[in-house]
């Protein structure tokens, strides 16, 4: 089973799994770029950032003094101090999937001794939601003046926001980079000048949505800069080895290329970099030299994920695809290290020199880009190959809307919860939960008398984080998975309508400010409607390989036989009960329910690919 994102790739769509749980900072900015006013009658700053703005920046931003923190830790940087016009030899360094320990700080002070002016980490810091703990490691191994930008990976979603988490914290990083400038929501959809480049930072496929038009409403305005980096998290399947599938979409990639900038994933711990190519989702090389010669229409991809949790193999022969030039994982020795660029080369504003250097000094890649910018080729259009498919394929992502929606049951003690945080999927001796999840479907989006049909459905969960101490006050996810198989099974009517009286009518606000276990917990032995309620059709979800991973979006099989049990007649609610089967017993496992920090927007949902008539 492969712990990843369903993506609507058919169509090349991408949806995040925490898509509700972005701000709506990012519509505020797009708006902008649409209208095309480049300008704003209210501010969308950040309080926190003095570096960002709201308007697009210019391409050489100013150099101010960067802001003194506080308390700075000792460090030993090889960073020159830039003046203005000072950009030549500027060298940047990418890399994600970090972790905590002394691998990733091994890699952090790899790139500080190599005098980084920036570094770009592409997401997932530190896989136990503690920012903290992260920025603490990033602090003790390369200062608090380390330059860094960053976006959201699938790991970070549960704590970039809010005082004190990932975002919080990243900004305020941004006040110790001269000349930087940035617009837009950070990590999220947003683009920065500096000095000279244009680096467009995107949390596609792990939250938000627009991306691909934000990059080319945004970078369009800066045609002539010869250095342009798309970064991102995720990947497609084709552009890793590993065992990820379809997490983004090919129009993010595709528009970055259209424009002629550098694509720089990690997600799979490993690293590859394709030969130039001129159309990755059609898996065009258009030229297989070791100096890439990047313009409007050609560029190439990188996958930086050696950053210090854990190196993987190869999986299902990916590596040997033509589009690889350089492929490091487990198979052939891999060591933790980072991706090193020198752009503006000895000056030349059109050369850089890059390297794939490991923590035991080991250059294991090496190769020149040369840069002919200009305006994008080609004109953006959001799955503009599929406009005329036929039949028409919409896809519907049904949510939990309440609390009340989620009532559990332990057939061992007799125990009701409502609106758990963490839904226990194993069973033990001690416990045996089971959860009905209650959807609606509006009759605007899936109605069967105009001739709608549903033709896929997937059931989406995130996996709980199970939690030990690290020491220091930090928690550690053992990333254990006990689960060996999850069972999902319809619903009848009449379950929903106990369902409803079974939970009293709290609000998502009194939920995220109560104790779990101090609220809407009930001992009631006659309480077994959940079994009585449920339906015999049902879908089997297997473990096979890799095991289903804390921070993970999991995605079952195809449960179309369920939701059309559970939508017999009129009905427009349908219920799906959820439980698991343990092969450990001495460790549970389980998926959010309502979280306590993210509320609903990392619960349960249902993905439904529906054909319509017309």
């Amino acid at each position: 089973m492969k712990t990843t994102l369903l993506i609507l790739s058919s169509l090349h769509l991408a949806a995040a799994f925490g898509r509700t749980c972005a701000k709506d900072e990012s519509a505020k900015f797009l708006t902008l770029l649409r209208t095309q006013t480049n300008t704003s009658t209210e501010s969308f700053t950040i309080d926190a950032c003095t570096k960002c703005v709201s308007e697009l920046p210019p391409l050489y931003p100013t150099v101010n003094p960067s802001v003194p923190l506080k308390k700075k830790k000792k460090h030993s940087s090889r960073r020159r101090h830039r003046g203005q016009s000072d950009n030549a030899d500027l060298k940047v360094a990418i890399v994600g999937d970090f972790g905590l320990g002394k691998n990733p700080k091994a890699v952090l002070q790899m790139i500080e001794k190599w005098g980084a002016d920036l570094t770009i980490m592409t997401g997932d810091f530190d896989y136990v939601d503690h920012p903290a703990a992260f920025m603490d490691m990033v602090d003790n191994a390369v200062g608090e003046d380390f330059p860094l930008v960053a976006v959201v990976g699938n790991h970070d979603i549960l704590k970039w926001y809010g005082k004190g988490g990932y975002r919080d914290r990243l900004l305020k990083r941004l006040d110790v980079i001269d000349g930087i400038s940035c617009f837009g929501e950070y990590g999220v959809n947003m683009l920065c000048t500096w000095r000279g480049m244009v680096l467009s930072l995107s949390g596609v496929g792990s939250i938000g949505e627009n991306h691909a038009e934000f990059v080319d409403l945004s970078v369009s305005n800066y045609n002539q800069a010869p250095w342009k980096i798309c970064a991102w998290h995720k990947n497609q399947a084709l552009y890793q080895t590993g065992d990820k599938t379809d997490e983004t979409g090919y129009d993010i990639y595709e528009t970055c290329r259209r424009h002629g900038a550098i694509v720089a994933t990690s997600h799979e711990h490993s690293y590859e970099r394709t030969h130039l190519m001129s159309n990755f989702e059609d898996t065009e090389i258009a030229s297989k030299d070791n100096t890439l010669h990047i313009q409007p229409g050609k560029s190439f991809a990188v996958v930086s994920g050696l950053g210090g949790e854990s190196i993987r193999k190869w999986h299902g022969g990916l590596d040997k695809n033509p589009w690889w030039a350089a492929t490091l994982a487990a198979n052939n020795k891999a060591e933790y290290g980072a991706l090193l660029c020198t752009f503006n080369k000895g000056g030349d504003p059109s050369l850089a020199k890059c390297k794939f250097k490991d923590i035991n000094g080991k250059t294991k890649d090496k190769f020149k880009i040369i840069s002919n910018p200009g305006p994008a080729v080609e004109k953006f259009s959001a799955s503009a190959s599929f406009a005329n498919q036929k039949p028409k394929l919409d896809f519907v992502e049904v949510g939990i809307a309440h609390p009340n929606d989620i009532v559990s049951y332990d057939i061992i003690s007799k125990t009701r919860a409502c609106a758990l945080s963490d839904l226990k999927l194993s069973n033990t001796t001690q416990a045996s939960w089971m959860h009905a999840l209650r959807f609606h479907v509006p009759l605007s989006a899936y109605n069967p008398a105009k001739g709608d049909v549903i033709r896929r459905a997937r059931f989406q969960v995130m996996g709980a984080h199970s939690q030990g101490w690290l020491g220091n006050g930090y928690v550690l996810d053992s990333f254990k998975s006990d689960v060996s198989g999850i069972r999902i099974s319809a619903g009848n009517s009449h379950l929903s309508a106990l369902m409803k009286r079974s939970c009293p009518s709290f609000h998502v606000d009194n939920v995220l400010e109560s104790q779990q276990d101090e609220y809407a917990i009930a001992q009631e032995k006659s309480f077994d409607f959940l079994t009585q309620g449920m339906q015999l059709e049902s879908v089997e979800w297997t473990h096979e390989s890799e095991g289903w991973e804390a921070g993970e979006v999991w995605v079952s099989p195809d449960i179309t036989s369920v939701v059309q049990k559970s939508l017999e007649g009129m009905n427009r609610d349908f219920v799906l009960v959820v439980d698991g089967s343990s092969s450990d017993a001495s460790e549970a496992r389980a998926v959010y329910g309502i979280h306590q920090d993210m509320g609903m927007c990392v619960s349960p949902v249902v993905v439904l690919e529906i054909e319509r008539a017309s």
